[in-house]
């Protein structure tokens, strides 16, 4: 608004005070670096209960993914790529508030707290997934290797979902 009002000033009058076009230049500088300033990035406010997810996939004798992630209430995220997998190594990231919501409530929906503490069969050569999910003071984990059920499927292909996020 001030430089506007000086260029109207300017046009009306044909001249121009030289302190008034140094402080109007001024002021475009400080506008443009303001907007140019990089912010960081909203933290994630903390989600009722502290929930945190943790999923593990073993390794098998074929080429099955070997990788543990940790999601964490605040937003943030942890994987470690193992073998089998695009990203070895450990990687760290933030995922947002709704992604997070998305995967408690997917825990929500799929009953995890009433399920199976192992699903299992003499069976070899398959890859062991560990789901651990904790909210408020309750803690649960469910090993599965094999007679998996289809909501158990279906939470551990969201986890994987979300974890190709942070890599």
């Amino acid at each position: 608004a001030y430089c506007y009002l000086l260029s109207i000033g300017f046009h009306m009058k044909k001249r121009i005070n030289i302190l008034s076009m140094m402080s109007c230049i001024g002021v475009i500088i400080a506008c443009i670096v303001a907007g140019c300033a990089s912010t960081s990035p909203k933290q994630v406010s903390e989600i009722p209960g502290s929930p945190e997810v943790y999923f593990d996939r073993s390794a098998c004798f074929g080429s099955c993914p070997a990788y543990t992630v940790i999601f964490y209430a605040d937003g943030r995220a942890r994987y470690t790529g193992k073998s089998n997998v695009d990203s070895i190594g450990v990687f760290e990231g933030m995922i947002d508030a709704p992604r997070m919501m998305a995967l408690i409530n997917a825990f929500d929906r799929s009953g995890f707290s009433s399920m199976n503490d192992i699903y299992d069969d003499n069976v070899t050569d398959v890859a062991t997934r560990t789901v651990r999910y904790r909210r408020y003071d309750s803690t649960k984990t469910v090993t599965d290797r094999f007679n998996t059920p289809p909501e158990l499927r279906a939470l551990e292909s969201k986890i994987d979902s979300v974890a190709a996020t942070i890599r």
